[in-house]
């Protein structure tokens, strides 16, 4: 008879299979366990690998982010600086020599970004110039206009204005003669000078287009500005800050909102003038018995045609003793900025707008050769103003002299000496650009700042008229020095010869 043996049920005895289901089931729970806690700590692992790459390349798109705007501020500087110097230098078309300028020292800024393995590349926007006048009093002395009338127009209809500023002398200065706490102490003052920002553009005002009144004037030994707003109805006082005079001047700086220095914040409100505006003196006395005396300048956003009358103002070239005059600038510009950094790229358009900015030419700085235009509130004195603060700039690039001679064959030798100012030891590169009469750029040299720190003599030699092509060498060759400091910020002057037949 065959053995049949019960396996099932709850019975147990010799051979029940139940401890050995146990411990295969433990066995396999545990394997799973260790399965799992494998599992777990790879993604872990994984998560934790992404989440430092992704940590580590936020940082790195940062850091370039952080760098292209950096590139940015500096590019803007670098025009502002530009167009800067093309306004004061001696240059003839000023908006030809800018451009010239924003090649130049876009090529040099690719040099510069070159060495930090970055591409930058800065170019002008063609048709972006807006041309302007500067008008300025750089030699002290009354107020007036050019045929002496203390009541006059700068400008009838400005478009725009901007960098206003008044180096304002205690000599001759009106002094208050209330407690100044109520705007008629000023308004009502008949030789209290003041300068007038018309809205209204010579209607009555009104609260939508108003008259902003600056006035000028002595205050127990200091100077004081106080502005008023005249809606039509009535003057409001909307500043009145003092400041104490330094070398017997104070720079009343209306763009940056200071009086000898010090802080005078609501006068923004005449450089938020959107509306086209009158600017007039009004009150300035006379030649022999002024009722203030200094420096002054402004720019406005109109070209020189349409500002001067040919009676207001002196011609530039021959102004006789403390004279105004009016002469042609660029007011603002546009370029591109291109930033690539490999894995980042940056695009944008700059505007070159110098309201704001510190500068050391024009009224409270350095004037080209080293004139001293005013400046009180800041600095030492000079001849005819109050010294004062230049403010960080780019170095300044000189033509102390071009000329040429033939070499035979239609060769010839053009050589440039150059000079360059370098205030606070940063100058990094110095170069010379030779332009035939076509505009056409025929040689190029790089000098190191460390070899001629302060300038030398080069000489292009052996230059080729071409027969074809242009580059005829009837007309003015031109030669352009630029100068670049270590923030990338660049100043060109140039000069014109011409090649002999």
């Amino acid at each position: 008879m065959a053995d049949v043996r019960w396996v099932g049920g709850s019975g147990g005895g010799e051979g029940d299979g139940s401890d050995h289901g146990s411990e295969d089931r433990a066995q396999l729970l545990l394997v799973t366990g260790l399965a799992l806690a494998v599992l777990l700590v790879a993604l872990a692992l994984l998560l934790n690998t992404a989440i430092y790459t992704e940590n580590l390349a936020t940082r790195n798109d940062a850091a370039a982010l952080n760098d292209a705007h950096a590139v940015r501020e500096s590019v803007e500087r670098g025009l502002v600086g530009a167009m800067t110097h093309t306004n004061y230098a001696d240059h003839g078309d000023r908006e030809t020599v800018y451009e010239h300028s924003v090649a130049n020292w876009s090529d040099a800024v690719t040099v510069h970004a070159a060495t930090r393995g970055t591409a930058v590349e800065v170019e002008h926007v063609p048709g972006s110039t807006v041309a302007g006048t500067r008008l300025t009093q750089d030699v002290e002395g009354s107020f007036t206009s050019a045929d002496g009338s203390g009541d006059w127009t700068l400008v009838a209809d400005a478009s725009g204005s901007r960098n206003v500023r008044f180096n304002v002398s205690t000599t001759d200065l009106h002094a208050l003669s209330d407690d100044g706490d109520e705007a008629e102490d000023y308004a009502g003052d008949s030789s209290m000078f003041r300068v007038v920002f018309d809205e209204a553009g010579g209607v009555a005002p009104s609260d939508a287009d108003p008259t902003w009144e600056l006035y000028l004037y002595e205050d127990g030994g200091e100077v004081g500005a106080t502005l008023l707003r005249d809606d039509g109805t009535a003057r409001t006082m909307e500043a009145r800050c003092t400041a104490t005079p330094t070398d017997g001047h104070v720079l009343v700086d209306v763009e940056n909102e200071h009086v000898g220095g010090t802080d005078c914040s609501a006068l923004d409100a005449l450089t938020e003038l959107t509306e086209s505006h009158e600017i007039r003196f009004e009150r300035a006395g006379t030649d022999t018995t002024p009722n203030v005396r200094g420096t002054y300048e402004l720019f406005v956003a109109d070209a020189v045609e349409d500002v001067d009358d040919g009676t207001k103002y002196e011609d530039e070239t021959s102004v006789v003793d403390a004279s105004p005059y009016a002469t042609d600038a660029v007011y603002s510009a546009a370029a591109t900025l291109s930033y690539d950094a490999g894995d980042t790229r940056y695009e944008t358009t700059v505007a070159v707008d110098p309201s704001g900015y510190d500068r050391r030419y024009g009224i409270g700085g350095s004037l080209p050769g080293g004139a001293v235009a005013g400046g009180g509130g800041g600095g030492g004195g000079g001849g005819d103003g109050g010294g004062g603060d230049g403010g960080n700039a780019a170095p300044q690039s000189t033509v102390d002299g071009f000329s040429v001679a033939a070499d035979g064959g239609k060769k010839y030798d053009f050589t440039v000496d150059w000079s360059a100012e370098d205030t606070d030891g940063s100058l990094t590169q110095v170069r010379l650009v030779l332009y035939d009469p076509d505009g056409n750029k025929e040689e190029e040299h790089e000098i190191t700042p460390a070899t001629n720190p302060d300038g030398g003599s080069y000489v292009f030699q052996d230059v080729q008229v071409k027969e074809k092509g242009g580059n005829a060498n009837a007309g003015d060759w031109r030669v352009e020095v630029i100068v670049t400091d270590d923030e990338g910020m660049a100043s060109t002057d140039s000069d014109e010869t011409e090649a002999p037949p």
